[in-house]
């Protein structure tokens, strides 16, 4: 869907206004991915959809991508936190609580609606996303994951590296000192 100039600005200032949103900037607070809080995770994933949906020749809702994009895991507790949360199988049951959540503080379309239930799919086999904005979050989704996960794992491997090369370093320091001796 290719839009003009002024489409584009519209919907980058929507991107904006939605990511400056209080009820959305708490997000911030909640580790996602090792490497990102869930505020970057759903912003980087909203705007993954506008500059996949612009380059697109599919015409896509915009208005109802981006907020389904920037709400799909507006759930306010750590998953990983197991002290503080009693979930089963957080990553099949998140959808509706993020879906529960979202209704509360938003105004949800059955479009939106459809994006954030079924937004972990295949993950969740049988939750089938219906429109195509749904399937366009869930495929983002997990690229942008992906690209987080892996940007943590670098690091980590990394840092391990380092840590080796370090050891390895002191290591042959230590030889030569013995060697002088």
């Amino acid at each position: 869907m290719k839009l003009n100039e002024d489409e584009r600005n519209e919907c980058l200032s929507y991107i904006k206004s939605l990511a400056s949103d209080p009820r959305i900037i708490k997000l911030k607070k909640i580790k996602q991915h090792h490497c990102s809080n869930r505020y970057t995770h759903c912003v980087r994933v909203a705007y993954s959809c506008y500059k996949f949906a612009i380059k697109s020749s599919i015409k896509y809702n915009m208005h109802d991508l981006l907020l389904g994009a920037m709400l799909h895991d507006y759930f306010s507790y750590d998953w990983r936190d197991k002290d503080k949360t009693n979930h089963k199988a957080p990553l099949h049951n998140h959808p509706k609580e993020a879906l529960a959540e979202a209704k509360k503080d938003f105004e949800i379309s059955p479009l939106v609606e459809d994006i954030i239930v079924h937004h972990m799919w295949p993950i969740t086999l049988f939750h089938i996303p219906r429109s195509k904005e749904a399937f366009l979050v869930s495929w983002i989704d997990k690229v942008v994951s992906f690209s987080e996960a892996s940007r943590s794992n670098k690091r980590n491997i990394k840092k391990r590296f380092r840590s080796h090369r370090t050891r390895e370093k002191q290591e042959k320091k230590l030889n030569k000192k013995q060697e002088k001796k």
